[in-house]
């Protein structure tokens, strides 16, 4: 019995990981990047952002296209490596390439906060295609109606090969330096209105003023 569940695993997470090159339910994005000559390329990107399951567990490339058509075609896409570029643009989120060490299965870096003390976050995808299936007979269907939920490992530093992973215990002291240009934020901080696990609320207060929640709608 386990062998033939262990089968039946194996066959969706492989429709899965075929669903996924094939391009299905891929999320494009327009933007550019930089090569290491400086040269802007703009076009389109996708799967910039590591996603961690068992067919793709290094994230040291994306993909890239010049034509906005690309969702269900990969044969237009081309990958660009973190080897090859300086940093990219992807929608309304900017990136660069890390050298860190403890961080190169995953080196592309979301800048989050650009000031001398900068901050920054690795985006990863958590969840996989066989979370999302009720029987094994709509199985292809579950390849392609993902349940994946994004998480951020945050990272503070001068600069992208300088890293220092922020935790818990660091968080006021640390996020006190990031955004010290603004002091009615580091006071939000310091009286502990917004804790690690309102990062989002946090720069986005930071960003704009406004004091928001989880779900982003504006408070009263």
């Amino acid at each position: 019995m386990r062998k033939i569940l262990l089968s039946i695993f194996l066959l969706i997470m492989c429709l899965a990981a075929n669903a996924q090159n094939a391009g299905l339910g891929r999320i494009w994005n327009k933007g550019y990047y930089y090569d290491n000559s400086g040269k802007k390329v703009s076009g389109f990107l996708a799967d910039y952002s590591h996603n961690v399951n068992l067919f793709h567990p290094d994230d040291d490339y994306f993909l890239f296209s010049t034509v906005d058509d690309t969702a269900y075609n990969s044969t237009k896409s081309v990958k660009v490596f973190s080897k090859d570029i300086r940093s990219f643009v992807a929608g309304k989120d900017s990136f660069v390439v890390s050298n860190f060490d403890k961080i190169k299965k995953t080196p592309f870096l979301a800048v989050l906060v650009n000031n001398d003390l900068k901050l920054y976050a690795v985006e990863i995808w958590r969840g996989t295609a066989a979370s999302s299936f009720g029987l094994i007979g709509f199985a292809a269907t579950a390849a392609t109606n993902s349940v994946l939920v994004m998480d951020y490992t945050y990272y503070y530093g001068t600069d992208p090969d300088n890293l220092t992973k922020l935790t818990h215990k660091e968080f006021m002291d640390v996020m006190s330096k990031v955004l010290a240009d603004k002091p009615n934020v580091v006071a939000k901080i310091q009286d502990k209105t917004y804790r690690y696990s309102d990062m989002k609320e946090l720069l986005t207060y930071y960003r704009t003023g406004k004091e928001t929640d989880s779900n982003g709608k504006v408070k009263d």
